[in-house]
Order: C-alpha cells, then sequence, then structure tokens
C-alpha cells in the first residue's frame, strides 16, 4: 500500500513540473512592422522623386526695410489674406503724412476755385463779367483740380508701397519655409517666406535624355511611398523639354490621385517606376528590398518574414545591385513574401511575432 502511495505522488511532481516546464517555454509575441518587396522589371526604371505642393509662392518685398514682425511659424496652415510678415515702413508713414497734408491743401483751393468758377459763370450768362474775367477763373479752377488729382494719386502711390511692407498670404496652404529673422534686414527680389498651396499635391522626378523621348504626357508610372507600404499608380502631367537647368536631367511631373491626397505630405521622398518599351533592354522580373531589413551573420546576408502562421522565418538570399537605400534580389525571395523591417523586441528565427 505504501509503495502505490508513493508511486502515486511521484507521478504527481512529474505531471506538476511538466506544467510547469510548459508555462516557462511559452513566449509572447513580438510585434513587427512589414512591407512587401517592390518588383519591376528591367525594361523599367527607378528614379528618386519628392511629393511637392502644386502650387508655391516664394514671397518677397520690392523694398528695403527690416523685418518689425513674424507672425506665422514653418509648418503653420495660413489662410488667404493673413498677415504673414510685417516690415518696419516709418519712412512711408512720414511720407503719407506730406502726401495726406498736400492733398488736404489743394483740396481746400480746389473748392474754392470751384465755388469761383461756378460764381463767375452765372455772372457771365447775366453778362455782369467779361469773357476775359471767366476764362481766368475757369483755369484757375482746371489747375487746382489737376493739383488735387496728382495729391490724391500721391497718396495712393504711397499706400500701395506700403503694401509690400505688409506681406500677406496669396492663397490657403502651409508655411513650408521662413528665410528671414525678426529685425534682419529685407532686400527687394530676396524670398522672405515660402507657402506651399494645400489640396493638390504632385510628384516630380528627373530622367535622362536618352529615354525623355518616351515621356508623353498621360503616361503611368508607378509610385512606392513610405518605404514601400505605399504603392499607387499615377499619371505624367508635364515634362520639361530642356535640360539646361537641371544639369542634363529633364524634370518630369507626376499628378496624384484625388484618393492617395491626404496620405501623403510635401517633401516626402518617393520612387517612380517607369516602364519603357522591351526593345530599350531585356526584361525580366527584379526584387528590390530595403537595405534597413538585411540581417547579418558574418558572410551571409538575409532577411527576416513574418510566415503564414505568425513567426519569425530567417531567410539566406543572394544580393545584387545596390541603388540609393535599396538592394536587388537574386534569389531566396519571393514577391509575394512579407519581410519583417522593424521590431520591439529583437527576434530570431522561429520567434512568435504580431504584425502591427
Amino acid at each position: 500500500m505504501k509503495t502505490k502511495f508513493l508511486i502515486f505522488i511521484i507521478l504527481i511532481t512529474l505531471v506538476s513540473c511538466g506544467q510547469k516546464k510548459t508555462k516557462k517555454t511559452q513566449k509572447a509575441s513580438i510585434p513587427v512592422e512589414v512591407i512587401r518587396p517592390t518588383v519591376y522589371t528591367n525594361s523599367d526604371i527607378v528614379t528618386n522623386g519628392i511629393i511637392k505642393s502644386n502650387e508655391t509662392a516664394r514671397i518677397g518685398t520690392r523694398l528695403m526695410g527690416y523685418i518689425q514682425k513674424i507672425n506665422v511659424s514653418k509648418g503653420m496652415h495660413v489662410k488667404k489674406g493673413d498677415l504673414l510678415i510685417s516690415i518696419s515702413d516709418n519712412e512711408l508713414k512720414a511720407k503719407l503724412s506730406q502726401a495726406k497734408a498736400m492733398l488736404a491743401k489743394v483740396k481746400a483751393a480746389y473748392n474754392i476755385a470751384k465755388k469761383d468758377e461756378a460764381r463767375y459763370k452765372r455772372l457771365l450768362e447775366r453778362k455782369s463779367c467779361s469773357e476775359k474775367e471767366y476764362e481766368q477763373i475757369h483755369l484757375n479752377f482746371i489747375s487746382t483740380k489737376s493739383s488735387m488729382q496728382a495729391a490724391e494719386q500721391s497718396v495712393k502711390e504711397v499706400n500701395v508701397q506700403r503694401t509690400y511692407t505688409q506681406i500677406k498670404a496669396p492663397f490657403s496652404g502651409i508655411v513650408s519655409a521662413i528665410t528671414v529673422k525678426e529685425g534682419s534686414l529685407a532686400n527687394p527680389g530676396t524670398t522672405l517666406i515660402t507657402i506651399e498651396k494645400t489640396g493638390v499635391m504632385v510628384a516630380q522626378t528627373q530622367i535622362d535624355e536618352n529615354r525623355i523621348q518616351y515621356i508623353k504626357p498621360g503616361m503611368v508610372v508607378k509610385i512606392s511611398a513610405n518605404d514601400n507600404s505605399l504603392n499607387f499608380n499615377a499619371s505624367v502631367s508635364e515634362r520639361s523639354l530642356s535640360s539646361i537647368a537641371t544639369g542634363g536631367q529633364y524634370l518630369i511631373t507626376i499628378a496624384i490621385p484625388d484618393t492617395i491626397q491626404d496620405k501623403l505630405t510635401s517633401g516626402m521622398h518617393v520612387k517612380v517606376f517607369f516602364t519603357f518599351p522591351n526593345g530599350l533592354s531585356q526584361s525580366h522580373k527584379v526584387i528590390l528590398i530595403p537595405q534597413k531589413a538585411i540581417y547579418t551573420q558574418g558572410a551571409l546576408k538575409g532577411v527576416f518574414i513574418a510566415s503564414d502562421n505568425n513567426f519569425a522565418v530567417l531567410r539566406w538570399l543572394r544580393l545584387g545591385r545596390i541603388k540609393d537605400d535599396m538592394v536587388e534580389v537574386l534569389s531566396g525571395l519571393d514577391d509575394t513574401d512579407k519581410i519583417i523591417v522593424s521590431a520591439n523586441e529583437r527576434i530570431v528565427n522561429g520567434t512568435p511575432i504580431t504584425i502591427k
């Protein structure tokens, strides 16, 4: 009986230890971010581009003066007519006072001359004055009227000049650059502030002279943004026919679809994929991945991919050419694989993961 009891105790102990061991080996899944590889054919070329506003205003002033007040900051949204920068206009204020004083003086003389002209006209009609006397009064009236109009024009000109000291937003948008500081001297023709119109974004890139002839407005291209997590088709809206100002490269402007506009921000870097006629090069599929995703162990290089059952799987690769921050994969990866590009903790082969 005692022997059976001891065997029972031993069995319970073994089962308990096995349960504890199982609990101890369970690992919590690690959150990771994944992307798909970028795929294109070598009859395509990939260029770097940047997202920009379709309308940009680089605002300056026609007058020299010191920056008195900057009312906005970089990145701020502004509305059309908002005051952006005030430039000191003490000299213009003095000129305006003088112009207004002169206007008041000649206006008073004009009012007197106008009354005299009307009075002498009635006298002439009654033949109570000579025509010569009326002509002198009439000429004086015309002269004072011209003087008054000239004084009014002087006041208007000074007021127009003062508008150049009050820099206002020409349209609603975002302040993308401020190139001056309060107290600095503003020179005519120098950009003080740059505003980009919101709502209509475009992508701009450059292409060499060998392929510019194949670029036509309406041509469909593929754009990849946010480290290949955002891919969409767009169409060429404009192409430059001169490369003199761009170092031998031709500027290409690409219209962004309305459904993508709110997912992009000005200044964002993108990759633009152009597909050209097969005659330009022998076509085959090329896979690109970000260099930051590469895992190195000695001479071996690979990536961690997310398996269908949510485990990290190390895949060794054979790599090819490097272009900017991307590297070509010659073998070891399929274009449907989900590449892990970042993780909250260190991962190894077989680590349980959760895709963010």
